[in-house]
């Protein structure tokens, strides 16, 4: 009888273990399909809404939606490869939201902060997509556009600007031409094979006949990175010092 016995419990025991196994397998099957995101370009936008942002992450469904506060983000736009979404800030915001994006399964990502701008207290323009406004205005160099050259293919939809600076040149300045430029070109529709460029590449020279440029800008969507901004700041200080 009390093998019998033994032999139940050892069965029973058995079960529960496969059980245990099966739930934590499916739990973790969730999990890795979980939305997640990674970073969020521009952090912080205007009350009145309007703000183009850029979600980046992974396992984003094509049918996502995408929570700002209380309030859902406007023209919600998933990439193919699921790791990044663009969409619109709504109106009528203060202080801060947190932004979650929602899968139709039920799974939902991590939150992750967004800031709305005190116009009252806080000087916006003039500044990077990137960087939290300040009371100081950063002088933005001026340019002009040397080549402009679209590349619109079934693999990729390239954006690649050359372009002359002038002026005062700082640092902070030619981050926030290039930056601003990118936010433009991202925003740029009509293309025969893609919704929006998959590629911008940026440069910026001091001199029509340099080689070498002072600022670059390179951006590629499969990455799922925020842009990479790269100031020479030799060129730049030997430019600067020419002027004085």
């Amino acid at each position: 009888m009390n093998r019998k016995r033994t032999i139940i419990i050892s069965i029973c025991a058995i079960f529960v273990v496969f059980g245990l196994i099966y739930i934590l397998v499916k739990m973790n099957d969730k999990k890795a399909g979980m939305p997640l995101i990674k970073n969020i370009v521009p952090h912080k936008g205007l009350p009145e809404g309007g703000t183009n942002i850029t979600i980046f992450g992974e396992s984003f469904d094509q049918s996502a939606t995408v929570n700002i506060g209380s309030k859902r983000l406007y023209n919600v736009k998933v990439s193919p490869t699921g790791n990044v979404i663009n969409g619109t800030t709504p109106p009528n915001m203060k202080g801060k939201a947190n932004i979650v994006v929602m899968n139709p399964d039920g799974t939902q990502s991590n939150p992750s902060e967004f800031l709305i701008a005190d116009t009252t207290k806080e000087t916006v323009l003039g500044r990077g997509i990137f960087d939290t406004p300040t009371k100081t205005q950063t002088q933005i160099p001026k340019y002009k556009v040397l080549e402009r050259d679209v590349n619109d293919t079934p693999i990729k939809t390239q954006i690649e600007f050359r372009l002359l600076v002038s002026g005062k040149l700082s640092k902070e300045g030619l981050k926030i031409l290039l930056e601003n430029l990118y936010s433009e070109t991202r925003n740029k529709k009509g293309f025969k094979f893609h919704d929006h460029p998959t590629s911008i590449a940026i440069w910026a020279y001091t001199n029509k006949k340099d080689t070498m440029y002072v600022a670059s800008l390179l951006w590629m969507e499969n990455t799922g990175a925020i842009p990479e901004i790269d100031i020479q700041e030799n060129i730049l200080s030997q430019y600067n010092a020419s002027r004085k």
